[in-house]
């Protein structure tokens, strides 16, 4: 985050200035995710809850091939992991997902962690996302 807030701080600028930081660790695009799916709200509904069922294994299998050097097991994980994201327009997650398939693919060790830690902060962001969208989605559909 490289924007500043002085003091007194401003709660209205800070609040713009985290959902700035968040937006662009996140780069989500609901639009996109809806068109990626079809334009079709359930469907993208079953494919973002599948998403988050399966994200903190994905997520600790990418942890454990980076801890046990497993090159295969690292790039097929991140593969996985890159897909889903880039069906559901996580732009980002799909992005470090793709760094780390290539490292794997290269066997290339070096910024693994930094790479894994970034994509912690935006799978959790992405999660945070998917949940208000699901959960605005519900509100409307009881409305």
């Amino acid at each position: 985050m490289d924007d500043y807030v002085s003091k007194p701080i401003d709660p209205e600028e800070l609040e713009d200035k985290v959902r700035r930081f968040l937006d662009e660790q996140l780069d989500f695009d609901v639009v996109r995710a809806l068109e990626l799916t079809g334009g079709n709200a359930g469907v993208f509904r079953n494919v973002a809850m599948m998403f988050l069922d399966a994200a903190a294994g994905r997520l600790e299998a990418i942890k454990q091939a980076v801890a046990g050097s497993d090159s295969e097991a690292l790039e097929n994980g991140a593969h996985s992991l890159k897909g889903v994201a880039a069906s559901l327009a996580l732009h980002r997650v799909s992005k470090v997902s793709a760094s780390l398939e290539q490292a794997g693919a290269d066997r290339v060790w070096e910024g693994t962690s930094q790479m894994v830690a970034d994509l912690e902060l935006c799978l959790a962001a992405g999660i945070t996302a998917f949940r208000a969208e699901l959960g605005s989605k519900s509100a409307q559909a009881g409305s």
